[in-house]
């Protein structure tokens, strides 16, 4: 085997040797170099290209933002627009309404004077409207028209009269409903509106048809006695809950008030009535009211509430407390007429 020696070679051998390495070497930094460099070129075109496509989706992402702004906004304006149509629409409306209203009341206007110029009684409708009744059955609210008023706005004080006797006959009733009709009465509960009318002036139909117009919710018996000269007449004014006509009708017609008067002071042997007589008279006139109202009431509160009738029960004890025992036989007569056509009724 040949062994080969760097002392062989010749000098120029060897510097020859060492150009060509140093060539190689060369070159191999030269490519280690373009290749660095091209990793570098193709990185940073890469990053270039990615900042080009983040800018443009960027931009088109504030143009996006831009765009939904833009249409929210429109869709805010039209409905601002749309609030704003609506609410001038609203207020022509009710500005129409208003109008409306007000001429309605402008016409209604003379019309009520006129109910409130007629009203017969001292109590405005919504006084006795806004009346608290409970949570039991409505009662039924009683007044008197009677035949003579101690205080008429619009009548003149004149001399005592055997008919002037609206104290007494209110306080006679006012026992009668306290014992057996009372407001707290759990089955049959009245009300006496007492010295609620107002005066003499009202009376008959035309009354009844105003405080129908207004208290047709109220269930409401009036009492009502007229004057025909010595001739006293009784009527009965009646509605039950929302009833949508009411009953009217004559219970007695025709009681002489001052033969009787007069025939219970003969009776004692006198010639002219005094207070005695007028009481005794009196009497006969509660006994009629409380024999009306018992007779209404238990007829009211059986239809609406199914509740037996009491006023039966209470004939003989009425008669006994209320008709005194010294009453003239044409009284008598007159008074068991009324008791039997109320019990035909009943």
């Amino acid at each position: 085997m040949t062994s080969y020696s760097y002392s062989n070679l010749l000098p120029e051998d060897l510097c020859s040797t060492a150009f060509n390495l140093g060539v190689v070497i060369s070159s191999l930094v030269r490519i280690w170099i373009i290749e660095r460099w091209s990793w570098l070129l193709v990185a940073y075109l890469e990053l270039t290209a990615t900042n080009r496509e983040l800018d443009e989706k960027r931009r088109q992402t504030q143009m996006k933002l831009q765009q939904l702004a833009q249409a929210n906004q429109r869709k805010l304006q039209k409905k601002r627009l749309e609030h704003e149509a609506l609410l001038a629409k609203l207020n022509r409306e009710l500005q129409g309404e208003i109008a409306a209203k007000q001429r309605e009341v402008t016409l209604q206007l003379p019309e009520l004077n006129k109910i409130l110029e007629n009203w017969p009684l001292k109590l405005s409708p919504s006084q006795i409207l806004e009346a608290h009744h409970g949570s039991g059955p409505l009662p039924l609210l009683i007044v008197i028209s009677p035949p003579e008023i101690d205080f008429d706005r619009f009548g003149v004080l004149t001399q005592f009269s055997p008919l002037r006797m609206e104290k007494h006959l209110a306080q006679g009733l006012r026992e009668f409903l306290e014992a057996n009709y009372s407001l707290d009465n759990p089955l049959r509960p009245t009300k006496l509106l007492d010295g609620v009318w107002d005066s003499d002036r009202f009376h008959g139909g035309a009354s009844i048809k105003a405080l129908f117009g207004k208290l047709r919710s109220e269930p409401m018996l009036i009492l009502e006695s007229e004057v025909d000269g010595d001739k006293l007449n009784l009527r009965i004014a009646y509605w039950g809950v929302e009833q949508e006509r009411y009953c009217y009708q004559t219970i007695v017609s025709g009681l002489p008030h001052r033969e009787l008067v007069f025939a219970l002071a003969r009776h004692r042997g006198a010639d002219k009535p005094d207070n005695q007589d007028l009481k005794k008279f009196s009497q006969l006139l509660i006994a009629m009211h409380c024999l009306i109202v018992g007779w209404v009431a238990d007829a009211h509160h059986l239809i609406h509430h199914d509740v037996p009738p009491l006023l039966p029960q209470l004939l003989p004890s009425l008669i006994e407390k209320l008709l005194p025992t010294t009453i003239s036989t044409f009284t008598k007569k007159r008074f068991a007429e009324l008791i039997s056509d109320l019990l035909k009724k009943h």
